[in-house]
């Protein structure tokens, strides 16, 4: 089986039994806490063509509350699944692009070559992709 499992630094201990049980070890992965009450926590190993899961225990502590350790949760998870949405978009529209600028297709009513259409739309991908990985890198501020 190709996994890859993450436990965040809250709920390790549990993290560790599960995957005990699974017979796996946990990924490694960075978390960090800022002065201002941010946090950062990325995957430390790539998670390309693997059943990625992230166990996490959400009960109470004095430490964290359960909304703290929540919010942890979804915005590893968010990133996660933003950098996959965005990898798939860009990998479907590349070869429409690249087709377009190779045959030269072009608009009937304007003559502009339908490649430039598609400019904005890989820059936006390719700028939020970026805005992705600098939120994993560095943490939200």
């Amino acid at each position: 089986m190709d996994l890859s499992l993450f436990a965040l630094d809250a709920g390790r201990e549990f993290g560790q039994r599960v995957a005990g049980a699974l017979g796996v070890a946990l990924a490694p992965h960075e978390e960090r806490e800022f002065e201002d009450g941010e946090h950062k926590a990325r995957p430390l190993e790539s998670v390309r063509g693997r059943d990625v899961f992230v166990v996490a225990s959400l009960y109470g502590e004095e430490r964290q509350s359960v909304n703290d350790k929540l919010v942890r949760l979804l915005d590893y998870a968010g990133a996660v699944v933003s950098l996959a949405v965005l990898a798939l978009m860009f990998w479907w529209m590349l070869p429409l692009a690249r087709d377009m600028n190779e045959f030269g297709d072009v608009t009937a009513d304007l003559s502009i070559p339908k490649i430039v259409y598609w400019i904005p739309v890989l820059t936006g991908i390719g700028a939020s992709v970026l805005a992705t990985l600098v939120f994993l890198l560095r943490g939200r501020r």
